[in-house]
């Protein structure tokens, strides 16, 4: 194939060139191999022809009938007489042939005595040596040019909207994360519209030999997801298929440990403002009780409020208060005028009156305190 330059997408080293050729030709042929079975399982259920694979120097009978009439110049379809019927005998090439089309006449009932069949009809069987042939270098190369493609476009559109999404309006205002998929998919979704671009469409024709394959909005759609999804996927996909080298372990989140917990808090009613208080200095008994966890009933509404919009009256505003497992917390909000209430909406008169609490290992624990004026 022909030698496409590679771009330098991280400050790493990249392999060797010759290293590179080899993986974009292992991920050409996989993918290759993929879109073309797709391609020819598609193509046979439009053209109800179905594929019949035969190796290369094998031999298949294709047809089976009281009358049957061979394709005129074909040296390698024999009719051979079988009992009360003929049958259509196909001798593939020793040598790799691809797919071939082989057009028969059959007909309802045996040949009169000029070898006419009567009431005829052509039938017409696709063969292929596999139903994986190896695509050209002229594909390979369209096919990788579609993903090098996707893979700019997708940079480009996390560029242009990395102006909005740390922009701190924009964070101070909604919940980024959660806004975050819906606009990067309309916007994917506008482009590919605007300017034509299906992924799914093109990479489909650039190993389709039958049949013409048209976009429809599923396809924009699915384009738009693949898009939206960032470079980060776009290079997994090509790090699968072997175009790229991986060139960093990813990096995970690192989870909680067995001796911490996430702790949220959210007040009602507090038209002035509170202060919240974790109180870490309690006595650790055995009677304490364990938190670890809480469920209220919440209105599809309001969850769907906390997906997209911040919420003011919660601590944190996002995420969790990190606690450890082997403390005893009173925790407690304090009003403006004043008041001490605790985790019940109940008021207490000093905070050694707060009863005290300890959390599970990995526990996640809402917290929601009333304040009642």
């Amino acid at each position: 194939m022909h030698d496409i330059p590679a771009v330098d997408w991280s400050r790493s080293a990249l392999p060797a060139p010759g290293q590179r050729r080899a993986g974009r030709r292992r991920g050409a042929h996989r993918i290759g191999m993929v879109v073309m079975f797709v391609v020819a399982a598609g193509s046979a259920r439009a053209d109800d022809i179905p594929v019949q694979t035969v190796p290369q120097g094998g031999k298949a009978v294709l047809l089976a009938a009281p009358c049957i009439v061979a394709p005129a110049g074909r040296t390698d379809v024999a009719i051979v007489a079988a009992k009360n019927e003929f049958l259509a005998v196909y001798s593939a090439p020793a040598a790799p042939y691809g797919v071939a089309d082989i057009t028969l006449e059959a007909g309802k009932t045996a040949p009169d005595s000029q070898g006419n069949c009567a009431g005829s009809e052509k039938k017409t069987f696709r063969i292929s040596d596999s139903l994986l042939p190896t695509p050209s270098p002229d594909v390979l190369g369209r096919a990788f040019t579609i993903l090098m493609t996707a893979l700019v476009l997708a940079l480009l559109l996390e560029q242009a909207f990395a102006l909005l999404f740390n922009w701190r309006l924009f964070l101070e205002l909604v919940v980024g994360k959660a806004w975050r998929t819906p606009i990067m998919f309309a916007a994917a979704y506008a482009l590919s519209r605007q300017m034509d671009i299906d992924l799914i469409r093109d990479l489909t024709n650039a190993y389709a030999s039958v049949k013409t394959h048209q976009g429809d909005t599923l396809t924009h759609g699915l384009t738009a997801a693949v898009l939206a999804g960032g470079s980060v996927g776009i290079n997994h996909l090509l790090i699968s298929l072997g175009f790229r080298s991986q060139l960093r372990p990813d990096v995970e989140l690192k989870p909680l440990d067995a001796t911490q917990a996430w702790l949220s808090i959210r007040v009602d009613g507090a038209a002035g403002g509170v202060k919240i208080c974790i109180d870490d200095t309690a006595p650790s008994t055995d009677q304490l009780s364990t938190l670890a966890g809480t469920v209220a009933p919440v209105s599809f509404g309001l969850r769907l409020r906390d997906l997209f919009f911040p919420d003011r009256a919660r601590f944190p505003r996002s995420g969790g208060y990190l606690v450890s497992t082997a403390k005893a917390y009173r925790i407690f909000v304090l009003t403006a005028e004043g008041k001490l209430i605790d985790m019940d909406g109940k008021p207490v008169a000093i905070p050694d009156a707060v009863p005290a609490c300890r959390f599970a290992s990995r526990a996640i624990v809402d917290l929601q305190v009333r304040v009642v004026s």
